[in-house]
């Protein structure tokens, strides 16, 4: 098949996917669709006269119309369609120390780092199934670098959609789903911008970060794509036409200066911490508070480490404060909850997700989270 023919094919499947409404054809020269949304007419040269030199014109003209439909350029939407089986993400680095089509051979190397642990690190995070690490190493091996372009693009890579069937068992939020990669790609977009909208105030606490997902590990990988010399750094996800994208998806998060300085912040003061989910840890109710005209209660515990006892605060809504206020202070209970440690002068401890509460052998107070 011809390059044009490959277009009009791929440019067929998409409005056909797109549920476009067939409006007719002229045997053996054109086909014409109309948008179910805009009532734009779209026109295709047929399959065998795709390489025409008028059918060339005729099919720049349909890109550059469904182009403008999508509210992205002519260029993006002509990306789609040649990678269909791909969404395309393009790291842009810009700045007054970087040369047009040029960066220092160091720092491309480090932003290549940084964005392969990046893809690692995200899909590892947001799987949490059987066969977890074989998933994410066939993600990764649909990872392709692509040719480096002019001006002040570093480099463009193809992350492959990796269709796969899931048991029944799997991730809910998977099986809805066309594909894991899709799944995987967006769940990245969307971290990336939470980070940016978070770090355009401050880092805030420790706490605060952990709770959007920042880990020192994740800090250490975006610094590798934002280099001193650098001033801005452009995420630019081209979602592949194959499959539907939601409108809540970003598709170009810009990190600035700014961010960047949150993120060397934030990576100071998560080297100071961890995170890990105990078991069954042992916890001494301390008191018990609720502020006049507060709308949740404070429950004081003191963790039971192997090693030590750290004091930390758990909110309660209503129902919960009641039932603990029944077993009285001083009572010992066990709890399972993500714990984050905070190192420094004085060692902290502070609950960032509960699973559950042993209040005796018996009885057992579950969050689903």
């Amino acid at each position: 098949m011809t390059k044009n023919q490959e277009l009009t094919s791929r440019i067929e499947a998409y409005l056909n996917q797109q549920q476009y409404n067939f409006k007719g054809s002229i045997p053996n020269r054109i086909k014409i669709w109309v948008s179910p949304f805009s009532g734009t007419e779209i026109t295709l040269p047929d399959l065998s006269l795709a390489e025409h030199p008028q059918s060339a014109e005729l099919i720049q003209d349909t890109i550059n119309t469904l182009a403008k439909d999508n509210n992205v350029s002519f260029g993006h939407f002509l990306m789609s369609l040649e990678s269909r089986e791909y969404d395309t993400l393009e790291i842009r680095a810009s700045g007054d120390q970087i040369e047009h089509g040029k960066i220092q051979f160091k720092e491309a190397l480090d932003a290549m780092e940084g964005l392969y642990s990046l893809l690692k690190l995200s899909a590892s995070n947001n799987l949490h199934i059987k066969g977890k690490s074989g998933l994410v190493k066939e993600y990764l091996q649909g990872v392709n670098m692509l040719a480096p372009e002019p001006g002040s693009f570093i480099y463009r890579t193809e992350i492959k959609l990796l269709k796969q069937d899931l048991d029944d068992e799997s991730d809910g939020k998977l099986t809805e789903l066309h594909s894991v990669g899709r799944y995987l790609n967006e769940k990245l977009a969307i971290h990336l911008q939470t980070i940016m909208k978070h770090l355009e105030t401050s880092p805030g606490s420790i706490y605060d970060l952990y709770r959007i997902g920042l880990s020192h590990k994740l800090c250490n990988y975006l610094l590798k794509l934002f280099s001193q010399s650098t001033d801005f750094v452009e995420f630019n996800f081209n979602w592949s036409i194959c499959e539907p994208v939601s409108s809540k998806v970003p598709a170009k998060i810009t990190f600035t200066k700014k961010q960047r300085s949150g993120l060397e912040s934030a990576k100071k003061l998560l080297k100071q911490s961890s995170t890990r989910v105990y078991k069954n840890l042992p916890a001494l109710i301390e008191k018990y508070i609720w502020p006049k005209d507060a709308e949740i209660g404070k429950v004081s515990l003191k963790l039971q480490f192997d090693k030590e006892e750290l004091v930390c605060t758990l909110e309660t809504d209503d129902m919960l404060y009641d039932e603990l206020k029944k077993l009285k202070a001083k009572r010992e209970i066990a709890i399972t909850a993500n714990i984050l440690i905070v190192n420094g002068a004085k060692k902290k401890a502070e609950i960032l997700e509960l699973h559950e509460i042993i209040t005796d052998g018996n009885h057992s107070i579950n969050f689903h989270n």
